[in-house]
């Protein structure tokens, strides 16, 4: 009886993902973080300094095509990148979505939302929070959903650990070379 339990159970091990609905029922990795003594325009560089960084080497991303408003006055910066998803040494899609970054003296609020699979040459999953894809159960099997959304899950826990983890340093090093 416990192979059996085992069994039935391991489908979900490798897909176990608890995506983050925010209020409307919406994904979304969002955050106000604290960074005391440094200013607003010291965080807005360094998350200037960031979207480049992060997004200016893939191939399928140019600084200019991702970064779609940078509001020096607000603090304010809005970017929509794409994530490309291979599965078995193959191009299955790609993960839109949108990244919006504001700063505040000694605080950032970041916010990624408007996450949605879509492809050009095979099934398009849609919003990563619909329960079925878009294109229908016929031409995307659930597992295959279930594996694309971990994907996106697992890569935008990864981009929102290092927009924190780049910001942190932000003030902290003296431009007085």
């Amino acid at each position: 009886m416990k192979k059996i339990l085992i069994l039935l159970c391991l489908p979900l091990i490798g897909f176990g993902q608890d995506l983050p609905f925010n209020r409307t029922g919406r994904v979304s990795y969002e955050g106000i973080v604290r960074v005391e003594g440094v200013s607003k325009k010291d965080l807005y560089k360094a998350a200037n300094e960031w979207f480049t960084k992060a997004y200016i080497d893939n191939n399928l991303n140019d600084k200019i095509d991702v970064i779609k408003m940078l509001d020096k006055e607000e603090c304010k910066i809005i970017a929509k990148p794409r994530l490309t998803v291979i599965k078995w040494k193959s191009h299955v899609g790609d993960f839109l979505y949108t990244i919006t970054f504001q700063s505040k003296e000694g605080r950032y609020r970041y916010t990624i939302d408007n996450i949605y699979h879509y492809c050009s040459f095979c099934p398009s999953g849609g919003p990563i929070e619909n329960e079925d894809p878009i294109c229908g159960k016929a031409q995307m099997f659930k597992k295959h959903w279930k594996f694309l959304k971990s994907y996106a899950h697992e890569d935008l826990l990864r981009i929102e650990a290092s927009l924190k983890r780049y910001l942190s340093q932000a003030g902290k090093y003296d431009d007085n070379w």
